[in-house]
């Protein structure tokens, strides 16, 4: 009976032994299924945020038009507080601003967020008024973080 008892007690380690490699090979299986969901989940909120982002640039850009199309048609020009230009200048400026805090905020690409402001520290460089503005008053009225971003640039440029 001793050898029997023996065999069957070795056939349980033998089953006891099998069943820990299938928990093992499950075990596995589960991490890999939950790496797989946490890859395409991080592909789908990459492609909500990159949605986000294409929403946000289109609402700025018409923003933009929509100031400038009250400023024309609603404000007589010699009842203006600015020139065009100054208006042009100061929403380029304010919507470039935006854009900065945007792309701080992760909700502009920094594609999209350079491309913009290339254009505003053109403007500045485009009229010796508007690069006085800038470093006389402008700059002091805006994001700290924007202020020193365009700044660089200018000293970029300059060189």
């Amino acid at each position: 009976m001793a050898i029997k008892g023996e065999a069957v007690k070795e056939k349980l380690q033998e089953y006891a032994l099998i069943a820990e490699i299938i928990g093992a090979v499950a075990i596995v299986f589960s991490l890999v299924f939950v790496g797989v969901q946490v890859q395409q989940g991080s592909i789908q909120t990459e492609a909500n945020t990159e949605a986000i982002r294409g929403q946000v640039r289109e609402s700025m850009m018409y923003a933009d038009l929509q100031i400038i199309e009250f400023y024309g048609q609603y404000i007589p020009e010699e009842e203006r507080p600015l020139s065009n230009w100054d208006l042009y200048y100061e929403m380029a400026m304010r919507s470039r601003e935006n854009y900065w805090v945007q792309y701080r905020n992760g909700l502009l690409d920094e594609d999209t967020f350079n491309s913009y402001t290339h254009v505003f520290v053109g403007i500045i460089h485009s009229k010796p008024e508007f690069r006085d503005r800038w470093e006389n008053e402008s700059q002091n009225e805006v994001v700290v973080g924007f202020r020193d971003e365009i700044n660089r640039r200018l000293r970029v440029e300059m060189e």
